[in-house]
């Protein structure tokens, strides 16, 4: 009898989208028929299984508050975890710092490009699977920042398969509210008018109202020319 052999090759390219590890590949030859036609079942058919492999990047990032105020000093953790079955490889984090934050110190490891408040890590090596890379960036709140401010920080994460493959970025965030305190003030005096020789009581009434104490507060005033202070109560 004779015999022969086909040989061809695919690309797996997941139609444009990332492919999940472990996702099995089945492809099945049928041999007797032309698809389509009579009789349905094929003569002979054989299928063979195979296993794809790929990196699985999770990103996370925290600085363990939900809450601060200006001037406090917060610590933001960046993580990113392979929990694929094969390296991921070209692992790049780019982290970008909001306007009401400033760095304090050198971020660790510290970032191989900053551009104004973009942060970029591209030395960071292949991540094995199982493996995770922490990186730590310290920095002061603001001293202006406004109550109720939302400090948005956001990550990302770009990787590649071993066959170079690029995958969709992996993107982690934090929000942390800034508490402030926020003061009213309104100032009357009386009476009015007034004659030379009588006193005017001047009353300054405050209130904060935000949301986080205020110490060390001091309430300036100026008395006016052709007056003479005489007492204060409060």
């Amino acid at each position: 009898g004779s015999s022969g052999m086909l040989t061809y090759s695919i690309l797996v390219d997941g139609a444009g989208q990332d492919i999940v590890d472990n996702t099995p590949l089945i492809n099945t030859a049928n041999f007797g028929i032309n698809p389509g036609s009579l009789p349905h079942n094929p003569a002979l058919s054989d299928s063979v299984t195979t296993i794809i492999q790929a990196p699985m990047i999770n990103a996370n990032k925290t600085d363990g508050v939900d809450f601060t105020e200006p001037g406090d000093l917060l610590n933001y953790t960046l993580q990113a975890n392979n929990y694929g079955s094969i390296p991921a490889n070209g692992v790049v984090i780019t982290d970008v710092l909001p306007n009401e934050l400033t760095l304090v110190q050198t971020p660790t490891p510290p970032p191989d490009i900053q551009n104004g408040r973009t942060l970029v890590w591209t030395n960071l090596g292949p991540l094995a699977p199982d493996g995770s890379v922490t990186i730590h960036i310290p920095v002061r709140v603001n001293n202006k920042t406004p109550m109720g401010t939302i400090l948005s920080n956001n990550m990302a994460v770009a990787y590649k398969n071993p066959a170079g493959h690029l995958f969709a970025i992996q993107t982690a965030s934090d929000s942390t509210t800034v508490t402030a305190p926020l003061f009213t003030v309104s100032k009357s005096a009386a009476p009015d008018p007034v004659f030379a020789g009588q006193p005017i009581v001047y009353t300054i009434a405050y209130a904060n109202i935000g949301t986080a104490g205020a110490t060390n507060t001091v309430i300036t005033d100026t008395v006016p020319l052709n007056t003479a202070y005489q007492s204060c109560s409060s």
